[in-house]
């Protein structure tokens, strides 16, 4: 990913960053709009134009991931849950405010990969233990999740090695994803 352009602009109640990216591997552009106000809430906007002919591979998830330190270790959510569930695969999940623990987001299943996903959530609350943090929501519904491992741990490529989720080690930090929409299971090629 290269940067295209920066641009910095101010008022006496914001100020807005806007970054534009080439993402030449992919054949597509991004454009991040950061708005922080005065208050302290920053509003992103997020826009990718792709070559619609191009042959890339598919796109698993749009959004945004960040890192917080551990101590954001508990979850508060209003959407579907409690337990994981993806755009294919929540009919079993029920819409309603859900509190959680981030150690126990990931499903141990026999071989690492993607866990924790909630959909068609309002809000997502990462917070310490004296209930301190940061709160997303959006426009419409969008699909979340807070791990203790990032995407790398949970997928390392196509060859397996015979990893299982016993031997993955936690990180020291909580790994956020705020996505407007992930891949569904499909149960074809996960």
């Amino acid at each position: 990913m290269n940067l295209k352009s920066f641009d910095k602009s101010e008022s006496k109640d914001s100020v807005v960053l806007t970054a534009n990216f080439e993402m030449p591997e992919v054949k597509a552009e991004l454009m991040l709009r950061y708005r922080i106000n005065a208050a302290g809430e920053v509003t992103v906007t997020e826009k990718m134009t792709t070559d619609k002919e191009a042959k890339v591979a598919d796109l698993f998830r749009y959004g945004m991931q960040l890192q917080m330190p551990s101590s954001f270790s508990k979850l508060e959510y209003y959407g579907r849950g409690p337990e994981e569930n993806y755009i294919d695969r929540h009919s079993s999940s029920f819409i309603g405010k859900y509190e959680a623990n981030v150690k126990d987001e990931y499903y141990p299943y026999v071989r690492p990969q993607e866990s924790g996903n909630n959909t068609q959530v309002r809000y997502w609350k990462v917070l310490t233990k004296d209930n301190k943090g940061l709160e997303f929501f959006s426009n419409e519904p969008m699909e979340c999740s807070s791990l203790n491992y990032l995407t790398s741990d949970l997928y390392r490529g196509p060859v397996k090695n015979q990893e299982h989720s016993g031997d993955l080690v936690p990180r020291d930090f909580t790994s956020v994803h705020i996505s407007q929409r992930q891949m569904g299971l499909g149960c074809v090629d996960t």
